[in-house]
Order: C-alpha cells, then sequence, then structure tokens
C-alpha cells in the first residue's frame, strides 16, 4: 500500500533558521512543535513522526520547494504520471501540489518509490502573499491520464495525513534577519503576523500591507487577524516625551525585535504594556511587511515640524486623541483644537510604499529624491500604526487630510505654540530605507552637528565627561557581575522612592533578554514595573556594555542624540548629582558612564526620584572598582 516516507525541503540552504523562545511553545499550539534542523519535516521511521517538525524556506516565487517520498508503489502505478496533492484542512494554508512523470526522476533508490517536487497549488505571481501550512495535512495520490490531470487512470489513493508547520518567504529577506551568515527568524514573529494572514485568506500584498499595520496598531489581532479595540493593545503610545522603546532613531537604523517579542511575551504572561512612539511603531510595521512582499517596495518617512492631528486619530493603545503628551491623563486626550494644553507632533516618522515603487533600481535614489513629498514618478501610499491606522491605500494627500481635517487653517491652532515649535527646529522632510533596504549615501554630519540640524537646543559639553589621565577606568572594563547591579536595582527603588519594602502584589520585576545593537555592544535592561496596567509607571536600568571607554562616550553621545531627536522635551544636559560620576539627562532620564558601561535610568515620575536611584547605581558601580579588569573581557559581566 502506497505510504508517505518522508516529506523534506527541496533546498537544505534556502532553510532559514527558527529562533525560539521556550515560552513561544505554550503561544496559540495546539499540536506539540520541535524545530527541523535539517531540512526533514516529516519522516514515517521516526517515532515521533506526529510531532510538528517547524520550519521556513526561502525560495523564488514559483521554485518547488518541498520533495515528497512516496514508496509502495507499483510497477502499474509508476507507469504513468502521478499527481499528489495535499487536502486543504482548517488551520492550513494552500494545497500543495507535486507532479511526477515515468522516464523523468532519477532520484529513486528502490524501484517502488516516487520523489515527488512540489510546490503551492497555485502558480505564483507578484502579489502572492507568503504560504503557510501548520497542522495535520491530509494527502491523497491521483493515477492520472497521460495529458490529462482531471482524469485518473485508477481511484485517487489516501497518504493519511503528516504533521507540519512550515513557512515559504518568496522574497529576499533583508540584512536584519542575518547572523553570523544565517538568516535567523523568530517563529513566534512569523506565528503572529503570517498565522493572521492565513486566518484572513490574504492574497494580494495590499491586504498583507493592511493587515499588518493593523495588526502593530493593535486594531486587529495578532494570530487571527481579527479586528480588536486599539485600547486592548499591549503596547501605548509614550505621552510623556513620546521617546522610543525599541532602539529606533529618526532615520530607522537599529531596531530590537528581540524586545519587542519579549513586550509581547510580557503582555501575555503578566499583563505589563510596553509604551512605544512612531519610529517603533514604523519598524515593527516595515521588518514584518518583508515576510511578505520586497522589502525595497517600503520607505521610510521623516517630517518636522509634523503638526496636530484629529481627534478621529486612533492614538497606538489609547484610542480617540487629538493631544498625543497628555501626560497619561485621558482627560486631556482630546481638547479643544485651539486649546493651549494642545500638543503637537514635534516630528514623526511613517512609513509609504506602492506596487509600482522600486527604488532599488536605481543607484542612489534616496540621494537623488531627496523630499518625499514631491516624487510624482509613481503612486506612493501611506502607512501609519501609531497616529491611525493608514492601511497602505492612500495618497499622501488624503492621508494628511484624514490626519487632521483642519490643515491649514491656523485658527484652529495653538498658534504661538506652533510657531514656538517651528521656531526652535528645522524644517525637514526626508526618507530612506529604514531597517531594510539600500545603504544610500548619507550627509556627513557629526553627532552635534546632526542634533543642531534637527533641533536647536542647548549643546552639551562633552569634555565633563572626559577623565583625568592614568584613570584605571580608561583602560580597564568593569569586571562584576551586571546581575548583581540589578538585582539590587530593585532595593534600591524600593528604599528611595517607599522607604520601605516593597510587599508581593505591589512590583513586577521584568528581566529583558541581552540584545546586541548595531555596533555590537550588548544591552541589558531590567523593569521594575509599580503597576502592571500603566504602561510608564516603571523604572528602568539599561546597560550598554562596550569595548572601552572610548567606545561608552561614543555610545553615550548617540543615545542622547536619539533621544533628542524624538523626545517632546529634547533638552539633554549636565546634571545635579551627588555621586562622583558625571552624568547628563533630563526630567526623564538620566545617563552616565563607569568604565566601558553607559548606564541609562529613566522613569516618568521626574527628578524627585530619579536622580537618587541613578546615584546610588553609580555608587554600586563605584564600589566594585576593584573588579576592573583586562579590556579583553570586556562582555563578561553581561554573562
Amino acid at each position: 500500500m502506497p505510504s508517505i516516507d518522508r516529506i523534506e525541503l527541496e533546498l537544505p540552504s534556502q532553510k532559514a533558521k527558527l529562533v525560539i523562545d521556550k515560552s513561544d511553545l505554550d503561544l496559540q499550539d495546539k499540536n506539540k512543535v520541535t524545530i527541523s534542523e535539517d531540512g526533514i519535516l516529516y519522516d514515517r521511521n521516526d517515532p515521533n513522526k506526529s510531532v510538528e517538525r517547524a520550519a521556513v524556506h526561502v525560495t523564488a516565487p514559483g521554485c518547488t520547494y518541498l520533495k515528497v517520498t512516496v514508496s509502495g508503489l507499483t510497477e502499474s502505478q509508476k507507469k504513468g504520471r502521478l499527481l499528489l496533492l495535499s487536502e486543504k484542512t482548517e488551520g492550513l494554508g494552500r494545497q500543495i501540489r507535486g507532479e511526477w512523470s515515468p522516464g523523468h526522476q532519477t532520484e529513486e533508490s528502490e524501484p517502488d518509490t516516487a520523489v515527488i517536487h512540489c510546490l503551492s497549488f497555485y502558480q505564483e505571481h507578484q502579489n502572492c502573499p507568503p504560504d503557510l501550512f501548520r497542522g495535520q495535512l491530509n494527502w491523497k495520490l491521483h493515477m492520472a491520464e497521460e495529458g490529462d490531470w482531471s482524469t485518473d487512470r485508477e481511484a485517487p489513493i489516501d497518504l493519511g495525513s503528516t504533521a507540519l508547520e512550515f513557512y515559504v518567504l518568496k522574497h529576499k529577506l533583508p540584512k536584519l534577519f542575518e547572523s553570523d551568515g544565517d538568516i535567523e527568524i523568530p517563529l513566534l514573529l512569523l506565528r503572529m503576523f503570517l498565522g493572521a494572514a492565513l486566518e484572513q485568506k490574504v492574497q494580494t500584498h495590499l491586504q498583507w500591507v493592511s493587515l499588518v499595520t493593523r495588526i502593530s496598531h493593535g486594531s486587529a489581532e495578532p494570530f487571527s487577524g481579527e479586528d480588536k479595540d486599539t485600547k486592548a493593545h499591549w503596547l501605548k503610545y509614550q505621552t510623556f516625551t513620546g521617546a522610543a522603546s525599541f532602539g529606533v532613531g529618526p532615520y530607522g537604523g537599529e531596531f530590537r525585535l528581540n524586545q519587542w517579542l519579549a513586550a509581547y511575551r510580557n503582555w501575555t504572561t503578566k499583563k505589563i504594556i510596553t509604551s512605544v512612539n512612531c519610529y517603533d511603531q514604523a519598524a515593527i510595521v516595515e521588518v514584518a511587511l518583508s515576510l511578505g512582499m520586497d522589502y525595497n517596495q517600503v520607505a521610510w518617512e521623516y517630517h518636522q515640524v509634523f503638526g496636530y492631528i484629529s481627534s478621529k486619530t486612533e492614538l497606538v493603545g489609547w484610542g480617540p486623541c487629538n493631544n498625543p503628551y497628555f501626560y497619561n491623563d485621558q482627560k486631556k486626550m482630546i481638547v479643544e483644537d485651539d486649546d493651549e494644553s494642545r500638543w503637537a507632533f514635534r516630528n514623526h516618522a511613517h512609513l509609504s510604499w506602492g506596487p509600482d515603487f522600486h527604488p532599488e533600481k536605481e543607484e542612489e535614489f534616496y540621494h537623488d529624491n531627496e523630499d518625499p513629498k514631491e516624487y510624482t514618478t509613481t503612486a506612493i501610499y501611506i502607512i501609519d500604526a501609531c497616529a491611525g491606522p493608514h492601511v497602505g491605500d492612500e495618497s499622501r494627500d488624503i492621508y494628511l487630510k484624514q490626519l487632521d481635517q483642519n490643515s491649514g487653517n491656523t485658527e484652529k491652532y495653538p498658534v504661538e505654540k506652533l510657531a514656538d515649535l517651528k521656531r526652535k527646529n528645522s524644517a525637514i522632510s526626508y526618507w530612506n530605507s529604514g531597517l531594510t533596504g539600500l545603504s544610500s549615501t548619507v550627509k556627513n554630519y557629526t553627532l552635534q552637528a546632526l542634533q543642531d540640524s534637527y533641533y536647536k537646543g542647548e549643546s552639551i559639553e562633552w569634555s565633563a565627561l572626559e577623565l583625568p589621565p592614568g584613570s584605571p577606568l580608561l583602560s580597564k572594563v568593569y569586571g562584576g557581575k551586571l546581575s548583581t547591579i540589578q538585582d539590587q536595582f530593585a532595593e534600591i527603588v524600593q528604599h528611595i522612592k517607599f522607604k520601605r519594602p516593597i510587599t508581593g502584589g505591589e512590583w513586577i520585576e521584568v528581566e529583558i533578554e541581552n540584545e546586541k545593537d548595531e555596533f555590537g555592544n550588548i544591552i541589558t535592561e531590567r523593569k521594575i514595573y509599580e503597576d502592571a496596567a500603566l504602561a510608564l509607571s516603571y523604572f528602568s536600568l539599561r546597560v550598554t556594555v562596550t569595548p572601552s571607554n572610548k567606545a561608552a562616550t561614543e555610545s553615550i553621545k548617540d543615545r542622547t542624540m536619539k533621544f533628542s531627536l524624538s523626545s517632546n522635551v529634547p533638552t539633554l544636559k549636565k546634571q545635579d548629582s551627588k555621586s562622583t560620576i558625571t552624568m547628563i539627562g533630563g526630567q526623564y532620564l538620566k545617563l552616565f558612564i563607569y568604565a566601558n558601561l553607559m548606564v541609562e535610568v529613566d522613569c516618568l515620575d521626574g527628578d524627585d526620584y530619579l536622580q537618587a536611584v541613578a546615584d546610588a547605581v553609580a555608587e554600586k558601580l563605584i564600589g566594585d572598582e576593584e573588579k576592573l579588569a583586562k579590556p579583553d573581557q570586556w562582555g563578561a559581566c553581561a554573562n
């Protein structure tokens, strides 16, 4: 009796590595799942054959991607063409189809076997979404008449079912998924977005853009794509300063995808909400879109001064809002249009795309077309998962009118407040490839010049950070364990803010997985939430471990620049600290350097507690001075 012996990838070299957190297998799982390390998705002789072997394949549209070995065939069955079809069953994607003809196959090791090369049932085309197959897949083998696939020579044979979780990505992935030469994709990311695409029967790029944007905005559920109120989102706009949470700058650049996924896990396990800004939102949409379309077709846009938003705007995580910096006072989410307490976006980042937009075909597209507002060669549509959602089906003019129906009517604004913004901030509009695509010529600004070009604020005297010649902190690195400092962080906050120990349900501690930034530095972070229901009721200790004091100095300059460019209260300056370490900061953020460490402490309680907390952290590090180590041990403290 014919049966399936093995299902494997056509080209194991095109298999991407799936990255999985141990908690991910508890999310949305109906079956046992493991990761296919060898490209084999099913083996009849495997005692665990009922376990799904998850795999992801990156291939060109129209190519076969599976080899299915069928054994137990008779001589008469192999005399004509064979057609292998998977049956569409609940929880699965498209049909898989494979054909075999006598005389054209040379891979069979036994006379009763046939190796059938398979792809999706429908031929791929430009707007075709990724394929996803997950669950129990039922197979049938047809013995077709020569030249007539609709007529069987014999009755179709039921080959039984196989467990499968298999993703087929049909476009080259951006470099942000590369690690040591390999493509690595988090399984949770695939399930959240591609799983929803399957459930919503996504068939075109426009549908894909819309779905990804709505999931990121919180107006659609991950995994299923079902409608949802953004107020129930695990991400909320940061309504104090508008600062980013996942390392993104106004120009795109770095995005800490692992921390974004950790924010979702924290929500599912502890109901902790994470704050975001427009950079974070543009970043996750751009990353997720690249799983299902050519990433070159998506551009990152930055505009300054951006201006006011309409009360029809659904601010991510909050809902209708025309005043994005309401300091968590929900009574001020919507105010009168000309109310002096109303805030505008100092700047704003969003995405744009077009079905015929291909900047990669020009060597210096973004250099030669600097202002996106002036580009008219192909149709461009706006994507905004922060102040929206705007799901990629609106032109720029329609988007701006939808975002603020009073645009152009200065009587509807706090006129002096808007004028002050324009006096302090340079008028800038540009676009680039964001996180994923092309490298393009960039003006050679120094950090301070770049900051000055965006915001005409006070300059920082970096010389204040310089250490005296001969200081051991210049030539050595921190040799203690940062986990010890992080463990003491909760005690510091409890002592300074509450002056008493904190009992069980009052605090939730979250340790975020270490991650590398774009410079190869190691980032460690510990957050303490006073109330898990509020996105901003936390204290955070984030330490960037660099190879040297010089690298730490560059890191603090980069962090300061990113904060100044993104924040609604951008000025940072030297702080009045009781520590012997010089600190830079503002009302919600304190930064300092110790040896090769760049340390940042932030919360939204203001200077009443934050400076004292930062001073205490600094003193803990100073107390470890005897633990300074040789430079080649710079990363050991993060383990």
